[in-house]
């Protein structure tokens, strides 16, 4: 696994070992970022259920001026930690051992870029897009970037619209942005 683009560009990623998290495939990656391109340079993201991180340092190596993550698995967050230092960008980066969920909930936050990647047969997604409304976390104009499986039915909120939508093998890429008001 590797960094596809930006200035840390073939940089290699140290991979979660075992069958608990999965890893985005790099042709997936670089679509979901090539989309989000405009959004990158300057603004904040949170990468929610981060594995290895490399969906938010992907985002970090394209522009984004500040990612958090957020990793319960603690081989996972660790691997996490070791990519971040690696890549010395510890400035531009805050990671968090713990639950997404408790983490919308008590988050104050709000954030330009929200990456999901959840366990793909979970009901996770359903619940952090419904914390995420509730708690005010995404900016007026930000997006919400969604991976999960191909067949996975996404309960969007009605505050939220479908922007992109793509499946590329077995992952649906779904980009949901703010409904405009009327």
């Amino acid at each position: 696994m590797r960094v596809i683009a930006g200035a840390y560009r073939r940089r290699k990623l140290h991979m979660v070992a075992g069958d608990q998290t999965r890893s985005t495939k790099d042709s997936v990656k670089e679509s979901l970022f090539n989309s989000l391109q405009t959004h990158l340079p300057g603004q904040t993201a949170l990468d929610l259920f981060a594995g290895s991180g490399a969906l938010g340092i992907e985002g970090v190596s394209r522009g984004l001026r500040f990612c958090e993550f957020v990793e319960k698995d603690r081989r996972a967050y660790h691997v996490l930690l070791d990519n971040i230092t690696d890549l010395a960008i510890q400035q531009s980066t805050n990671t968090h051992q713990m639950d997404a969920l408790k983490f919308l909930n008590a988050k104050a936050g709000r954030y330009d870029l929200i990456l999901l990647d959840p366990p793909y047969d979970s009901d996770l997604l359903k619940r952090c897009l419904a914390l995420i409304e509730e708690n005010t976390i995404l900016n007026p104009h930000g997006v919400i970037a969604i991976l999960t499986g191909k067949t996975t039915t996404v309960d969007i909120p009605s505050t939220l619209t479908i922007k992109k939508e793509r499946t590329m093998g077995i992952t649906k890429i779904l980009l949901l942005e703010r409904r405009p008001s009327l």
